[in-house]
């Protein structure tokens, strides 16, 4: 690939989901971390990427649209029908991009940002996306070492710098996985994400963060270890 991914040539829009409902954690993506909401440590790291041309959250909480109207951040209101457990990411992907193409405004490559992963900072983000455009493939996700025992794995191809996603799930038999998702960065060409409906296929690379950076808010316990790993860096 050339370098007219990064030319400006290419437009690259960041979606942030920021739905209302959590189950083991409510009302997540507006809780003050550090003075900021989760929403907004993402939208912040999204500015400074040299490389994101948009951002836009989207969500179906009031709370949420309170902070962007406020902050003035983009802001698309989302379908209750894709604001429940069951409604996938990529389905609320593809209904920002849906709309925002109906409106004549077409991006090139989409990069989704989820707002309980406080630590991703947009070096993190500009490196995904340079590996990507380094490369010949069609999309990249970022990785993290896994836990001792985790069933949840990534299998990579090799073990360098531009490894190759081969498999990804759960593994019931709780084998040794070396790497997962850390669900912090996946960035995707725009016509392959249609085309499959994932950001994963036979050409997806795997982008590694460090675990320190990995931090990904499910509970109380991963916001307060979020808090105290920011509180150090910032």
């Amino acid at each position: 690939m050339s370098d007219v991914l990064l030319s400006g040539n290419i437009r690259i829009l960041a979606i942030i989901p920021a739905r209302g409902g959590s189950k083991r954690l409510p009302g997540k993506n507006t809780m003050q971390l550090l003075g900021k909401s989760l929403v907004e440590w993402s939208f912040d790291e999204s500015q400074k990427s040299k490389y994101l041309s948009m951002t836009i959250i989207s969500s179906d909480d009031e709370k949420v649209k309170t902070i962007c109207d406020y902050r003035n951040m983009p802001f698309i209101n989302r379908d209750t029908s894709l604001a429940t457990d069951s409604a996938s990411s990529v389905s609320v992907v593809l209904s920002v991009l849906d709309e925002l193409s109906s409106s004549g405004v077409n991006f090139d490559y989409c990069c989704l940002l989820q707002p309980t992963s406080p630590l991703r900072r947009a070096e993190h983000i500009d490196e995904a996306i340079t590996m990507l455009k380094n490369s010949n493939k069609d999309s990249i996700v970022s990785v993290c070492r896994s836990d001792p025992g985790s069933h949840w794995f990534v299998e990579l191809k090799n073990a360098g710098r531009f490894s190759e996603i081969v498999s990804y799930g759960c593994d019931q038999d709780g084998r040794n996985n070396e790497y997962s998702l850390n669900g912090a960065i996946y960035v995707s060409k725009i016509s392959v994400l249609r085309e499959r409906e994932s950001f994963f296929g036979p050409n997806t690379l795997a982008y590694p963060m460090l675990k320190s950076d990995s931090v990904d808010i499910d509970t109380f316990d991963d916001f307060k270890h979020a808090e105290d790993l920011l509180s150090k860096i910032c």
